[in-house]
Formats: structure tokens, sequence, C-alpha cells
């Protein structure tokens, strides 16, 4: 009988410690869930915080005095530095919480990320680390703590990346930064696989009114020549700010589809997009020539005003407008191309706003503007063979080509200087915006080859003494009209741009146009 009784004790211990196993089993499992959760969470939130950090440092909203340098801890729920208030949207940092939310600014990241070093920014880096003691529940019973601490870092960085440059809307809060009006139907051929890069963090930094269509089912990468005879399988429009993506499947606004079609099949609206820097804001500023250029003339043999010129592009009794040969060199008056057909020579159009009519450069009622057939290339100031040219307009002025007449046009050489860049304006330019915006397209035949470079500064560039502001800004409004041809077969790097008029507008972004640009990544 004893043994009997001692076998069902053994039983009992057992049942006991078998019990005491499945508890702590129990509560392992719900316990270690919990903390993967936290861990999880708290991922996101030092992502953000370290994302939103550089965000700042990149649009020059959070400068040395606004941090410090060597780091801090956020004040729980009162800190109103960017990262601080990132890391309590998503829950930690928050008011009475023993959160820890460290912000540090590293001088390196993991190897094989290349940091910016422009010196504009006062960091490069930034890394969010949070931690939290999240407390034990079952695992108590089996002698841990009452708590136990959870941490995630995040990393982000402005980098260095060499790409191809699309469409780039610069300015960092404007409405309507890139804005689609009336009825042009807009077709982007090759290029990257980001067509449309648009910086404002405005909720509605895109703006589209009328029937207007921006058409990216032809566009990115695959299209090689970028000349939609093999059109691409779709590239994307990226807005920092908004508005957000449809809530449709794909997730594409109705203005990015094509008129009886459908987004392509590598299409995408990004929102919110990290924003791009200015490719070109090291570009040289083209010296001012000692004395102005010669006045037009005509070509060889034949007397100004006769209307049957031959040579430079020049065809004997088709037309009955005076041809004249434009010289590069300095121009104090702007140049202002009027019932005239304009043949430009290679080299560059230095404008001044000295002049009696600071104009800019202008194709008047009229007049047709064309490159030299045969001048000789330019080799001085752009690169060998090169027969484009490049319009300079210092400090005051406007573009205003295709309104009124025909312009047929090739910018710089991409491997000179000047990087393939036809129109640039003075980054410290009084603003140019409404009525007096810079003006292409809608009235005559257009074709411009090579980019259009017209935008104020950023906050903190080299030499800037007029950045971009609500009020000071860079506006290109690029038009279309019906009968007529408006193609730009090149980039576009402005403060805003307005695309409109009732046509249609084609451009062919360059697949090997390729530049070093600072752009916000996460890096661990």
């Amino acid at each position: 009988m004893r043994w009997g009784n001692e076998r069902g004790q053994a039983i009992l211990l057992v049942a006991v410690a078998s019990g005491i196993f499945l508890v702590g089993a129990i509560g392992l499992s719900v316990d270690a869930a919990q903390l993967y959760l936290h861990r999880q969470v708290a991922q996101t939130a030092a992502d953000a915080a370290a994302e939103a950090g550089a965000m700042s440092i990149f649009g020059g909203t959070w400068n040395t005095s606004g941090f410090g340098t060597a780091g801090y801890t956020c004040t729980n729920g009162t800190d109103a530095t960017s990262p601080c208030i990132y890391a309590r949207s998503n829950g930690f940092g928050l008011s009475g919480s023993t959160d820890t939310v460290l912000i540090e600014f590293p001088s390196s990241v993991d190897s094989g990320v290349v940091l910016s070093s422009d010196p504009v920014f006062a960091h490069a880096a930034v890394r969010a680390t949070i931690t939290r003691n999240v407390p034990n529940s079952f695992m108590r019973l089996l002698g841990a703590g009452p708590t136990t601490q959870i941490k995630a870092i995040g990393v982000a960085g402005i980098i260095q990346n060499t790409v191809p440059v699309p469409i780039l809307v610069l300015h960092p809060t404007l409405p309507g930064a890139l804005s689609l009006g009336g009825t042009p139907a807009i077709t982007i051929c090759g290029g990257p696989q980001r067509s449309i890069q648009v910086n404002s963090t405005d909720s509605g930094a895109v703006s589209v009114g009328g029937t207007a269509t921006i058409d990216l089912s032809k566009g990115g990468p695959s299209d090689t020549n970028g000349d939609c005879t093999t059109p691409g399988t779709g590239s994307d429009l990226g807005a920092f700010g908004g508005p957000p993506p449809p809530a449709s499947t794909p997730p594409v606004p109705s203005w990015m589809y094509p008129s009886g079609g459908s987004p392509g099949s590598t299409e995408h609206y990004l929102e919110p997009s990290a924003p791009i820097g200015d490719p070109l804001k090291n570009i040289p500023y083209p010296p001012k020539p000692a004395t102005p250029a010669p006045p037009p003339t005509p070509p060889p043999g034949a007397a100004s005003g006769d209307y049957n010129q031959v040579g430079h592009g020049c065809t004997t009794g088709t037309s009955s407008k005076p041809c004249d040969l434009y010289h590069p060199g300095l121009y104090p008056s702007g140049i202002e191309v009027k019932n005239e057909i304009a043949i430009f020579s290679p080299g560059v159009y230095w404008i001044d706003d000295t002049g009696s009519k600071p104009n800019g450069f202008t194709g008047a009622a009229n007049g047709t503007m064309m490159m030299c057939a045969d001048c000789t290339a330019d080799t001085s100031t752009h690169g060998t063979g090169n027969t484009g040219m490049l319009v300079y307009i210092h400090h005051n002025g406007t573009f205003n080509v295709g309104a009124n007449g025909n312009a047929s046009l090739l910018g710089s050489d991409f491997t000179s200087d000047y990087k393939g860049v036809l129109f640039f304006e003075d980054r410290n330019a009084p603003a140019n915006t409404g009525s007096g915006s810079h003006t292409l397209g809608g009235g005559g035949n257009l074709t411009l080859t090579g980019t259009i470079y017209v935008t104020n500064c950023s906050t903190g560039d080299t030499g800037c003494t007029n950045a971009m502001s609500p009020t000071i800004y860079q506006n290109i409004r690029l038009r279309g009209n019906s009968g007529n041809t408006t193609l730009v077969k090149g980039e576009i790097v402005t403060s805003a741009l307005d695309l409109g008029g009732g046509g249609t507008i084609t451009m062919q972004l360059n697949p090997t146009n390729i530049l070093l640009i600072n752009k916000v990544a996460l890096v661990r």
C-alpha cells in the first residue's frame, strides 16, 4: 500500500511540474510576442524619426542652431524638433513615458553608402535610437525581472547618387508647384524610372484642373532611345507633399491615364516621395564677354533684308522674311526675334540687364529661330564638336520662345561644363511668376533639344543671395496648341512648372544624362 501511495504522489508532482512548465511556456510565448511587437513598432518609429531629421536638414528647415552638433535626447512630450515629433506620432517619447529617444549625427554609415559632402548640409546623416522598458507578465514567474528593454536604431542619410536627370520641380513648399490646366495632352517618353519629381511639402504640391492629362505609360528606361519609337512600359511621378494616391487599383490618378488606355505596367504615382536635390547647382555661370556681340548679319552672298538668301539654313525663295545670322556674345538689351528668321551660330549668348529693354530671350510675332546648319563648331566654351548654344540670362529677363513663332534650338554639349543646358537663368534672379513667367510653346511649332534650367537657388547654397521662397521663384509655362507641335528633347529643372494650353506637348527624356545628385534615404 505504501508503494501505491508513493506512485500517486509522484504523478501529482509530475502534474504540478508539467503545469508550471506549461504556464512558463505560455508566458514565454506571450511575452516574446509582446516584445517582438514593441520592437517592430519601435523600428518604424526610429526609421521615421531619422528620416524626418534628414529631410529637415536636406530642406534647410533645420540648422545647427536648432539641434546642436553633438546630438541630443528628446524631451518626452514636448520636444519640437522633427525627429522627436515623428517618434511621438508613432507612440514613443510621449508625456509621462520612460522611453528614450536619442538623436545623433554620425559622420559615416555602413560601407558602400557615400554620404553627401556638400557643405550646405550641417550633417549628412541622422541616427535615431529608441529604447523602451516593456513590462513582463508570465515570465516574472520564472524569475525574470519586471521589465525587458527593447531597442531600435534607424539611420537616414543624405547620400550622393549618380542618376538620370528627370523633370525636377524644386520649390520646397509651394502649393501647385506642378500645375496642369486647360486641355493639354502631355506625353513623356523614355528617361529614368521616375520621370517627374515634385519636391514641395504642400499637400497640394500637384494641382490638376480642366481635362489635362500627363501620359507616363511610354516613359521609363525600357525606351532606350527616349523617342517614343520603342515605347517604355511606364514611369513614375513622385510628389513629396501630395495629394495622396487615389484609392483605386492601380493607385494612379485618372489624369495620368493615356487617352482611351490604362497606365503602363511599371507606371506609379508615388506620395510621399523623397525630394531630389538640384543636380545642376554646381554648373558654373558662363563668364561675361568683354564686348557686345556683333549685330546680326545676312548669310554670305546676300544683302541685309534680302528675302531670297542662301546658306546657314536659309532656303532660297521660300520665305518673305529676312534671314539673319546671330553671333555668340554679350547682348545688353536681350534678343528679340521678330518678323525674321534668326540663325544662331554655336556658342554662349549672354543676356545682360543693363540695356534699355532687358527682355531676355524672346521669339516675338512672326519670328523663327533655328540653329546654323554649317557654322564652325564651338570648341572654346562647350567642348569639342559642339554645334549648339547656351542662352544665359544674367539676373533679369525671361525666356519666351515658341508662343508667337517657330523655334528649333539645340543646347550645349553634355560633356561640357554646362551639361547639355540650353536655357539658363541666374540662380539669384528676381521672381518670374504669374504673367511674367517664362513661356515655352503655345503659338507655333517648338522643338527644344537640351536642358531647361531655370530656378532660384536653395538657402545655404554657395553664392545664394536670393533663395526660393513663397514669393521668389521661377515659373515655367510649357504650352501646347492645337495644330502646332511642342516638343522638348531633354530635361526641365525649375522652381515651378505649369503645363497647359489646348494642344499636345511631347517630352523625350534622355536616359543617358547622368549627374550627381543628393537625396535622402534610409541607410540602415
